[in-house]
C-alpha cells in the first residue's frame, strides 16, 4: 500500500521496497558506501518479514542526520511504546496506518508535505 500511494502523490521520485530487515540493512550499507545515491526520505514499516524496523531507523541515523535523510515510520500500532521506540531511534515522524486507503492516502500525503516544509526549513543548533 504504501508503495502505490508514495508513487500516486508524488511523494517520492522512486521506491525501493524492502520486505525485511536484512534487505533494508544491506540497501543502507550500500548507500553508505556511496554505490547509490542517497533517498531524499526513508519510510521504514515498523512490522517487517524478520523483525522490527525500529532497527532499519538506528542503522540510518546512525550514518545519516534528521536532515540529511528524513525518516517516517509506520505501523499499525498506535501504543505510546511504539511511538517513543520510533523517536527514539531516530524517526522524523511516526504516522499510524488506517485500515482504510483513502485515509492511509491522507496520511501519506500529509507526511510528505510535512516532510517538505521542514526540510526546506533553516537548521537551528542549540
Amino acid at each position: 500500500m504504501i508503495e502505490l500511494v508514495a508513487t500516486q502523490t508524488g511523494c517520492v521520485d522512486t521506491l525501493e521496497r524492502a520486505h525485511n530487515v536484512e534487505t533494508a540493512l544491506e540497501i543502507l550499507e550500500v548507500i553508505e558506501a556511496g554505490e547509490r545515491d542517497r533517498p531524499s526520505v526513508l519510510l521504514v514499516d515498523i512490522n517487517l518479514g524478520d523483525g522490527s524496523g525500529i532497527t532499519v531507523v538506528h542503522r540510518a541515523r546512525a550514518t545519516f542526520s534528521r536532515t540529511a535523510l528524513p525518516i517516517v515510520v509506520f505501523s499499525g500500532s498506535d501504543s505510546e511504546t511504539d511511538v517513543k521506540q520510533a523517536y527514539a531511534a531516530g524517526a522524523n515522524l511516526y504516522v499510524v496506518k488506517p485500515m482504510r486507503f483513502r485515509e492511509f492516502r491522507r496520511r501519506l500525503v500529509s507526511a510528505c508535505r510535512f516532510l517538505a516544509v521542514t526540510a526546506a526549513r533553516p537548521q537551528r543548533h542549540y
